[in-house]
């Protein structure tokens, strides 16, 4: 049984027939609900259960792949479990098909921009590789392709490594940890247990690449047998990777080589500093030299929804930064910004505080207004208003909200999409959050609103 038809599940199922298995469709949504899907992707060429029930289905079947949709403590979950059928997630069924060569990627923020960056450097560097998982290319996809050759770099979520058991990457890099998903997860330590999973099958001869400075990553280290290389924004270490008077670095084997400037990158931002570093320590790892590896990040123009530039209106730049899914993300946005910004941020609710994203906003100085809007409008304003921060608008949809920002903005400002929060109380998913939010800035630079 699959179980969830977005793109995952689709993949998964295509995956499992060509490997001989006989295998279920199935998803909450009413086969009209997903005609979208199907039109995009193909309708599944097997059995199939939507709009029902899918528990009774468990009598026919000996295993489940779920989307990572399905939290573990769903019914269906619960229940394939008691009766001794094993549920696992499409990123599991991927790596059991594949030939193993897999480079995965996690942490709560930039995820992808790293595996967006170490794919591009391997391809630059005359590599075949293909960036999957998470980032919207399931993994089964990318096995379907049949690229014996290729190069599977990943992206890992927390919801993947929840019934993951086998997976191992032969490169494991842990980028950072903050509070994500807590209504998923439901605690802290729950949610680091998952990232710190990822590393659980590696062995001697694999390669754990891991955030110095941050400590919840430095604790990654005692959860597995990898080889570890760090990198850092704060001080040297003897293997990996760091940044030291905007040059950054690569260190292995008692020696230090430089890669490049930070001046070069392309990609804003203190926190793409450290994302860049990461992917030099895993590109080396993967065998690119430190000279190929400087020539690719010196072309890396970053990804899009992630602080992506839009456009300029009457001297108003417009940026979209929709992949901002929790507080921390947002933080990171709000700091790369080099001029005044109204701020648009509010969506579904994922229970962690905004307190220490107010703080920030409030001590950079430069965001001179907020529009709110969803689930957690009143949430983030009343974390705001607690901190005298008092510039604040609601808008209910997302184009309100931007004819609020240009409203207030003035030339040589800035208007930022940042949420802080999930997208799906007024959005498929982030992508298509963003996507509205450019047709909606570009609709207003055609109908001549300077």
């Amino acid at each position: 049984m699959v179980v969830g038809m977005a793109r995952s599940g689709l993949a998964a199922v295509q995956l499992l027939t060509q490997l001989g298995a006989h295998p279920i469709a199935t998803d909450s949504k009413t086969e009209e609900q997903l005609s979208e899907t199907f039109a995009q992707y193909g309708r599944p060429d097997c059995a199939c259960f939507f709009g029902v029930d899918p528990i009774p289905l468990l009598s026919q079947v000996q295993a489940a792949v779920i989307s990572p949709a399905v939290p573990v403590d769903s019914a269906l979950v619960i229940s394939a479990t008691a009766v001794g059928i094993p549920v696992i997630a499409e990123l599991e069924l991927g790596y059991l098909a594949s030939n193993g060569c897999i480079t995965a990627v996690t942490g709560t923020n930039g995820k992808t921009t790293t595996v967006s960056l170490l794919g591009h450097i391997l391809k630059e560097a005359g590599r075949t590789a293909i960036v999957c998982g998470n980032i919207g290319y399931p993994i089964s996809a990318a096995v379907l392709e049949g690229k014996p050759e290729a190069e599977l770099i990943t992206e890992v979520s927390s919801f993947q490594m929840e019934t993951s058991r086998a997976f191992h990457p032969r490169v494991g890099v842990l980028l950072n940890i903050t509070p994500d998903h807590l209504n998923r997860h439901h605690d802290m330590d729950t949610y680091v247990r998952l990232k710190y999973k990822m590393f659980a099958n590696q062995t001697g001869q694999d390669l754990a690449v891991l955030n110095w400075d941050d400590p919840l990553c430095r604790k990654a280290q005692g959860h597995t047998q990898a080889r570890v290389a760090w990198f850092s924004c704060k001080e040297p270490v003897a293997e990996g990777a760091y940044e030291a008077e905007n040059m950054l670095y690569l260190a292995h084997n008692g020696q230090r080589q430089e890669v490049c400037s930070t001046k070069e990158l392309l990609i804003p931002g203190r926190h793409n500093v450290m994302n860049a570093l990461a992917a030099i320590v895993a590109a080396h790892a993967l065998g690119i030299a430190a000279e190929a590896i400087a020539a690719a990040l010196r072309t890396f123009p970053g990804v899009e929804h992630r602080i992506e530039y839009v456009t300029d209106i009457g001297g108003v730049r417009y940026i979209n930064d929709s992949k901002g899914t929790n507080p921390d993300s947002t933080m990171r946005a709000v700091e790369a910004m080099d001029r005044p910004t109204i701020l648009l941020l509010g969506g579904q609710e994922k229970d962690i505080p905004f307190d220490e994203m107010a703080d920030c906003i409030v001590k950079s100085s430069i965001v001179r207004h907020a529009v709110l809007m969803g689930e957690t409008a009143k949430a983030i304003e009343r974390s705001l208003r607690e901190r005298a921060f008092d510039a604040i608008s609601h808008a209910a949809s997302l184009e309100e909200a931007v004819s609020v920002a240009a409203s207030y903005a003035q030339p040589g400002d800035a208007v930022l999409l940042s949420p802080a929060c999930a997208s799906f109380d007024m959005f498929k998913d982030y992508e298509d959050r963003g996507r509205q939010f450019k047709c909606i800035v570009q609709e207003r630079k055609e109908n001549g609103h300077e």
